[in-house]
């Protein structure tokens, strides 16, 4: 559902720890408007686009439904440490935006 899609992305980016974000980037810079919300049977994944000097990276988490509750992904284990708490920002703005919208069941 479209319209779920982006009323999550439009909460994920408001509770997204925007000084946690930008300090894990080391001179980064997040496009806010790139963040993007979408739902793959019982999982939903947030991405957005990090401009890191001309070189455009997109990093995403994943949270599933597991049992009518809210269950983050861990990063996966190629993901390089430094981008490690980018994955956790977006991972922690997915579950609180999830979680105000109720359980998996009523989405």
């Amino acid at each position: 559902n479209e319209t779920v899609e982006s009323l999550l992305a439009t909460l994920a980016r408001d509770l997204l720890d925007h000084e946690r974000l930008s300090a894990s980037l080391l001179g980064g810079r997040v496009d806010m408007t790139s963040l993007k919300v979408q739902r793959d049977r019982d999982a939903y994944h947030l991405s957005l686009i990090v401009d890191m000097g001309g070189e455009q990276i997109k990093p995403f988490a994943t949270v599933l439904a597991v049992e009518d509750a809210w269950k983050p992904m861990a990063a996966p284990r190629s993901l390089h440490a430094r981008w490690k708490p980018v994955y956790d920002s977006l991972c922690k703005a997915l579950t609180d935006a999830l979680s105000q919208q109720g359980r998996p069941s009523s989405l």
